[in-house]
């Protein structure tokens, strides 16, 4: 029964925009930037110590910005922050945004984001409404039009709304706030009708910005960052790049605000945000070809299944005596995990940093998936005398947000690929919306990446990044139970990951 409803579910043409394998496309190396976030612990002091980068290069690509400013941003509110712990950068962001806005008014700024910064109903954060009061348009994705994520729930959800729509006065009932807030208990209660949009598990998980330039060239910034101020410690990964890359992007970008401002129900602000799209387009189209670089580098945008379909054929290409350096906070797509196995199995040598998956904004959690695929995966090469090996991100309180893949021959050269993505079920297989972009050849970002994880990995500058496998490892009976909640609810849709 779960096949069919899945397959039923899996029916539902995607909308422009989604499942993209962009070209790969020649680069500059002077256009090519690696952003690290990096958080790690000071034993002595007993604090963290935090490195930032993405943020601040996403400040400096709107203040560089020509004539438009595309951002695609999932979590981009204050829930669930602690003035003195966290960075504002929901505030900061809003800032940056309206102070272009005062000096360059005839700039085009447009935001695509996930309802769940309008609570997934009208309960706009205030920075957003920020925006919204300033006559930036904010646009919130019509996850109606993605395809279903929690199988149990969403056909039975849809026959409920169905009927209560058509029983007499429902509304005032339904939309009265009675719920706690989960993301933020000093938050307002949210209506059933917020929490039944919830529980659909899905969203727009994508963290892109786009901007122009005067010489007519475009920057794009794709991460694992959210404008989140309760995620302001995490680690993270991203890259910032110049060129055509950047103009694939922005075509996906734009598809996508476009069906989601279908659904808004003010036609003028609908009208509003189609003229901004407009224009958008029109400084986009793209100028006389130029020489093609010859330096042997490019980069590819890539989003939803395409991302999975990329990180399967890079494992699978990698050869005997190549590495595979692994930064994820959630690993649990099997097909991923079968490819990871192979290249082991292959003598591929994979190092492999994950997070315990035990802090979310304040809340313990169990450990699912991580803690169950990396038991797994340790159980497989200790049995295979396979040389894999998993390290744990060392958290207190943030998360170890990264999701990256490096894969590096004998000389050093290769492909990194980063981005929002998750490796999950969700993430990977046109659910929710992702993005990322693979760098392949160039050597000056691999090799930064390299010195950042093997510096985390061996905790070489006297900071703790890391921990060894046997600090989170599960024993058999913990693994058993995690591991069926793992794999139920990884095929229904049933978890949060």
């Amino acid at each position: 029964m779960l096949s069919l409803i899945g397959v039923l579910a899996g029916c539902r043409s995607l909308p422009p925009g989604v499942n993209v394998a962009g070209s790969a496309l020649p680069i500059e190396p002077s256009d090519v930037r690696l952003l690290i976030d990096s958080t790690a612990w000071d034993a002595d002091r007993e604090e963290r110590v935090i490195q930032q980068e993405i943020f601040d290069a996403l400040l400096d690509m709107i203040e560089q910005a020509h004539s438009a400013i595309v951002l695609d941003l999932f979590l981009w509110n204050q829930m669930g922050a602690a003035d003195t712990d966290h960075r504002a950068l929901s505030r900061e962001l809003v800032d940056a945004l309206l102070r272009r806005q005062e000096a360059s008014p005839e700039l085009e700024m447009i935001a695509l984001t996930d309802p769940i910064n309008a609570l997934y109903g009208d309960s706009w954060d205030p920075q957003l409404s920020r925006l919204r009061d300033a006559g930036i348009p904010v646009v919130l994705t019509d996850l109606d039009q993605l395809r279903d994520s929690h199988l149990l729930y969403a056909a039975p959800s849809r026959t409920t709304s169905w009927v209560l729509d058509r029983m007499p006065h429902p509304e005032q009932y339904l939309s009265a706030p009675r719920v706690p807030n989960p993301f933020d208990a000093k938050a307002p209660r949210l209506s059933y009708k917020q929490v039944g949009r919830l529980l659909h598990f899905k969203a727009n998980h994508r963290k892109v910005a786009v901007v122009d330039h005067e010489d007519g060239s475009w920057s794009l910034l794709v991460a694992s960052f959210n404008p989140h101020d309760a995620s302001s410690a995490h680690s993270n990964i991203g890259f910032q790049l110049r060129g055509e890359v950047a103009r694939e992007a922005l075509e996906s970008e734009l598809d996508c605000i476009e069906w989601s401002a279908q659904a808004i129900a003010d036609l003028s602000e609908r009208a509003e945000v189609a003229q901004v799209v407009l224009c958008i387009r029109a400084a986009a189209r793209p100028p006389a070809p130029l020489p093609s670089p010859e330096t042997g580098a490019t980069a590819q945008w890539l989003t939803e299944r395409a991302i999975r379909d990329k990180l399967i054929a890079l494992c699978d290409d990698a050869q005997e005596g190549s590495t595979l350096r692994i930064g994820i906070f959630y690993l649990s797509e099997r097909r991923v995990i079968s490819a990871i196995r192979r290249a082991a199995r292959r003598g591929v040598t994979v190092h492999m940093i994950m997070d315990p998956n035990r802090d979310a904004f304040g809340r313990r959690k169990n450990g699912v998936p991580n803690r169950v695929v990396a038991r797994e995966l340790f159980t497989c090469a200790r049995r295979r005398d396979l040389d894999l090996h998993i390290r744990w991100a060392d958290t207190h309180g943030e998360q170890f947000h990264t999701k990256a893949l490096c894969v590096t021959d004998a000389d050093g050269n290769g492909a990194l690929l980063c981005g929002s993505a998750n490796w999950t079920r969700r993430n990977l297989n046109n659910l929710n919306l992702e993005a990322v972009a693979l760098v392949e050849g160039d050597r000056a970002s691999l090799d930064r990446f390299c010195a950042y994880f093997d510096r985390a990995w061996s905790n070489s500058d006297g900071l703790v990044h890391t921990l060894p496998y046997s600090a989170y490892e599960e024993n058999w009976w913990s693994a058993t139970w995690k591991g069926l909640l793992y794999r139920i609810g990884e095929h229904t849709g049933t978890s949060t990951f």
